[in-house]
């Protein structure tokens, strides 16, 4: 017996090691079947118009109502993130908009496949001034950011608001369309990404995480 992953319409590999036994079988019934692919664990998808420039600026307004303090990461060295951020919390008047970041969860984890159970974090507002900037990271690690499965940026800020602070990704091109108001950008949380250094003007941006049981 040998296992095929299938790697595309004209790909394929097979397991090498450990060779056929018994007790495969056993313990992993049905294993001959192949397994489908995920073209979408690698790269981040873009969609425009989820927030409509209303629901931005109101966005904005609740995010500035919060308490500002200074962005840090867990489990990462203090220069790595230089910006400003505010915890917006669940209450009546959020509701509306933790319902629609937990609807846009589940409708674009059609391409992903992850179980997904819900938001652990509260969501975040963060603002990027001129010098600002989010090198290189991960947004799942250690602790509670460990069963993170689907990372969500929404695009406050008009694009003609800010230069520079821009959201790149290490393995994926340039992207169309993710500086434009109301776009969102989802990507897997473990997916390496960064915002390049604000040369003039505010970014601001809402952030989400949702959250499954570990990968096994």
């Amino acid at each position: 017996m040998s296992l095929q992953f299938s790697l595309g319409d004209d790909q394929s590999g097979h397991l090498i090691y450990p060779q056929t036994c018994a007790t495969t079988t056993e313990h992993a019934p049905g294993i001959q079947d192949s397994l489908k692919i995920n073209g979408h664990v690698s790269a981040p998808l873009i969609f425009t118009g989820i927030f409509s420039p209303e629901e931005c600026e109101r966005v904005s307004e609740l995010g500035l109502r919060q308490r500002q303090r200074i962005g840090t990461m867990m489990y990462a060295r203090r220069d790595i993130r230089k910006s400003v951020i505010a915890w917006i919390g669940l209450h009546d008047e959020t509701e509306w908009l933790y319902a629609k970041v937990w609807q846009t969860f589940n409708a674009v984890n059609r391409w992903f496949g992850f179980e997904l159970l819900g938001l652990v974090d509260e969501v975040q507002f963060a603002t990027y001034a001129e010098g600002d900037r989010f090198d290189w990271h991960l947004d799942t690690g250690g602790g509670q950011t460990s069963t993170r499965k689907i990372s969500m940026s929404v695009q406050l800020s008009d694009e003609s608001a800010y230069t520079g602070g821009d959201l790149e990704f290490c393995a994926c091109s340039e992207l169309e369309y993710r500086r434009r108001q109301g776009t969102i950008i989802v990507f897997p949380s473990f997916l390496g990404h960064r915002i390049t250094p604000i040369t003039s003007g505010v970014r601001r941006s809402l952030v989400a995480w949702a959250h499954g049981p570990v990968f096994k």
